[in-house]
């Protein structure tokens, strides 16, 4: 199943085509053009012709269809997608096949944007996926109330969740090598206490909640003492002078905390699980308020474990036990990091290299759906990452898309969001709305963009057939798309309208095309796509030259250049950085003098560059 074309409604989208617009129909570059139009209140396909440009099966990886839609900001490109996921009618092609379907009727949509702007959530379809800005820091604080510093702060720290998670998978970060981008070498883990009021919890349970916070205090100033007198502390002087001392009190500490963590957050779980087992806790067969051989234990951790081995709870004749081997696992995951942490200065925060770090969150997302099922998928965050450096915000917005895309994905198969989820069962086929997704990119990853985008998402959505829809300002990306496969929008007066694929005003070429082709076409260049700045000094340095080749050739041998006028375009050449541009212009300039000195000096410094860089390969 393939998108063909979008159809718009008449004086649907009056704030981009114009009030009383005409119905539209935008083609994405499927395997025949459409036209459509409403007849007697129906929308029809009016003409269909084949798409002399289609190849069938060029892109790989299982991806039907990869779509831009072009132009300057405030064309409307982004509404055109929220058109898309808040629903429409599409022309969808299956194999010869056309026919005119609902947006929800045609599988699984996702939507990006890195813009952190009012995505209307709300009004999307329940086949929307939404991984907007605003989307994901809404998700991620959870139903805390909190100001905007701490969704961002939550945010964060999911989002370098996820970032880790996607670089878990060894393929992923391959993918990335020659892109030469940061990484982290140490992750900082903050432990939060969860506090609860006893609503909901089995009221078995409450008492040995109670019984092993105030454990986990008893062991604490009871190894504090046997600390103090291990390394012979007898006053405030010993404090601050024995390191080692300050060093193993950190640590008891730090311990205790992330098993005080753990435990409120499984109280946490069982009370957000709801009052259906207010009575049908129990403990090892009964239900005394504390069970004798608990009360003998005096390490919080052994007593931890004694209650989430004996508790159960029983609903009719069923039993339901807690998650004993992902609540261990997450445990003895992180606990014996401690001892590998020298610098511990905070007893909440523990620090762990990389490798640790994905440890710690492979265990930390079992821990998390191990209680789906039967109780709960609590994401109320008890634990929080934090990056040992800050990466550039071209690097976060690569890393971002692509583990917000491998979230989602996990998100969805295991059906996490069950309110958006109620009704839709495993879709064969996804459709990705990218909206200006490349936001940030340097230079040379916005060329590679839509390759990363064909090998990427197919790793991630194995199993699904793929159609990608993007949205740019940006022509050093079209490169890579079948110019029939880009919807250009122009806007003038005060209204857009889509480019015919007859029109003299829409770029020619862009598959394979040289990127100092597009950037010198009209399309981009007025709707203001290179730097304004640049291209006047660029056009007066050909107009100059262009009008002293005129002179040269009426005055022939009594031309003459004016030096002053000739070494100021020289230098206006001398630092335009695209090489093509800057070749091609110093060849017109030496003409008029009959030389090659700077298209010599300019190939040098290029054959100079080039061994530099092969050198560092």
């Amino acid at each position: 199943m393939r998108i063909a074309a979008i159809y718009i409604y008449e004086d649907s989208l009056p704030y981009v085509f114009g009030e009383n617009h005409k119905g539209q129909t935008i083609n994405l570059g499927g395997e025949y053009l459409y036209d459509v139009g409403e007849i007697r209140g129906r929308t029809v396909i009016l003409k269909k012709e084949k798409n002399k440009n289609f190849i069938n099966d060029f892109w790989n990886n299982n991806i039907i269809l990869i779509s831009a839609i072009v132009g300057a900001n405030g064309t409307g490109k982004s509404k055109i997608l929220e058109y898309i996921k808040t629903g429409c009618e599409l022309v969808i092609e299956i194999g010869k096949a056309s026919r005119i379907l609902w947006s929800k009727d045609v599988g699984q949509f996702l939507f990006h944007t890195p813009y952190l702007t009012e995505n209307n959530e709300g009004q999307d379809q329940s086949n929307v996926f939404n991984l907007s800005k605003l989307s994901q820091m809404t998700k991620d604080s959870g139903s805390a109330t909190m100001d905007f510093n701490g969704h961002w702060e939550y945010h964060t720290s999911e989002r370098l969740r996820r970032i880790l998670i996607f670089l878990e998978n060894e393929n992923f970060k391959k993918s990335f090598n020659d892109l030469k981008i940061s990484t982290f070498d140490k992750v900082k883990i903050k432990f939060l206490r969860i506090k609860e009021d006893d609503w909901n919890t089995s009221r078995n349970f409450i008492p040995y909640f109670e019984a092993l916070i105030k454990l986990k205090e008893k062991e604490w100033k009871k190894t504090e003492i046997e600390l103090q007198k291990k390394f012979k502390i007898k006053n405030n002087e010993d404090l601050k002078k024995n390191n080692s001392y300050k060093i193993a009190s950190q640590k008891l500490r730090l311990r205790l905390t992330i098993l005080e963590t753990i435990i409120l957050k499984i109280h946490s779980i069982l009370e957000r699980t709801g009052n259906k087992f207010l009575e049908e806790g129990f403990i090892n067969g009964n239900n005394f308020p504390t069970d004798p051989e608990f009360n003998k234990i005096e390490s919080t951790k052994e007593a931890f474990f004694w209650f989430i081995n004996n508790a159960y709870l029983k609903l009719r004749s069923k039993k339901y036990f807690l998650p004993v081997k992902d609540i261990e696992n997450l445990v003895n995951t992180i606990l014996p990091l401690v001892d590998l942490d020298s610098k511990i200065d905070n007893w909440t925060i523990l620090t762990v290299n990389f490798d640790n770090a994905k440890k710690i969150i492979e265990s930390y997302q079992a821990f998390l759906i191990s209680f789906k099922d039967i109780f709960t998928y609590d994401e109320k965050i008890f634990i929080t990452f934090y990056p040992d450096k800050n990466l550039s915000t071209g690097e976060m917005s690569f890393y971002e898309l692509f583990s917000s895309l491998n979230n989602a994905n996990y998100r969805i198969k295991n059906k996490l969001d069950s309110q958006a989820y109620e009704k839709v069962i495993d879709h064969k086929n996804y459709t990705f709305l990218l909206d200006e997704s490349d936001l940030g990119f340097h230079p040379y990853w916005k060329k590679k963009y839509i390759k990363f985008l064909c090998n990427i998402i197919p790793k991630i959505f194995n199993s699904k057939t793929i159609q990608i829809i993007i949205t740019t300002h940006d022509p050093l990306t079209l490169s890579d798309i079948p110019n029939n496969n880009i919807v250009y929008l122009r806007k003038q007066n005060y209204k857009s309208e889509v480019l015919n694929f007859d029109s003299n005003e829409r770029p020619n070429k862009t598959f394979g095309a040289n990127i100092t082709d597009l950037l010198s076409d009209s399309f981009f260049i007025e709707d203001g796509l290179i730097g304004e700045f640049a291209k006047d000094k660029i056009e007066k340095t050909i107009n100059w030259i262009n009008t002293e080749i005129i002179k040269k050739e009426k005055s022939q041998n009594n031309y003459v250049t004016d030096e002053k006028e000739y070494q100021h375009h020289k230098k206006i050449i001398s630092i335009i950085d695209e090489h093509v541009i800057r070749l091609k212009l110093a060849e017109m300039l030496e003409e008029l003098k009959g030389v090659k000195k700077l298209q010599e000096e300019l190939i040098d410094k290029e054959i100079e560059y080039l061994q530099n860089k092969k050198r560092m390969l």
